[in-house]
């Protein structure tokens, strides 16, 4: 794996990335190219990375991919915090159903293509840098209220 990808070319991505291997974020190519090798042969530390994502504010946790295995872990792991979570792949549904049901759980956290809210979280240098879209429910509920006058 590792003769495999030194042989590509990573290019640094538009937002850093959350290394399920060191439960860091970031953005340089050559950290994300040995995270890829590390996390075939070392273990991946899931629980840790989701607890993360969350206490960086994420509220919104949609699992793509097959079996929805992935959506079972995220519950246990939030337990009652108010994460929203859904899975892609219920063989109940149509997928255009799943879709529309992913799209109106983005739209009751505020989230929409006009508005994409970012965090800023620490970059690998250390500096604050946006890195991951994140809506806060709470302050746009707030803000609504606000401007309807109640």
């Amino acid at each position: 794996m590792r003769v495999a990808a030194s042989s590509c070319s990573f290019r640094p991505p538009n937002r850093p990335l959350l290394s399920s291997v060191t439960n860091r974020y970031t953005a340089e190519p050559e950290e994300l190219r040995n995270n890829l090798v590390e996390q075939q042969v070392r273990p991946v530390h899931y629980v840790d990375l989701v607890q993360r994502l969350i206490a960086d504010g994420i509220d919104v946790l949609i699992e793509v991919g097959p079996r929805q295995v992935l959506t079972g872990l995220h519950r246990r792991i939030t337990g009652d915090s108010p994460v929203g979570i859904i899975a892609t792949d219920d063989p109940r549904c149509p997928g255009i159903q799943q879709l529309h049901c992913v799209r109106k759980l983005l739209d009751s956290r505020g989230f929409s293509p006009a508005t994409r809210p970012t965090s800023r979280l620490p970059a690998s240098d250390g500096e604050m840098t946006e890195a991951i879209v994140h809506f806060d429910a709470t302050a746009r509920r707030r803000e609504r209220n606000r401007r309807a006058g109640l």
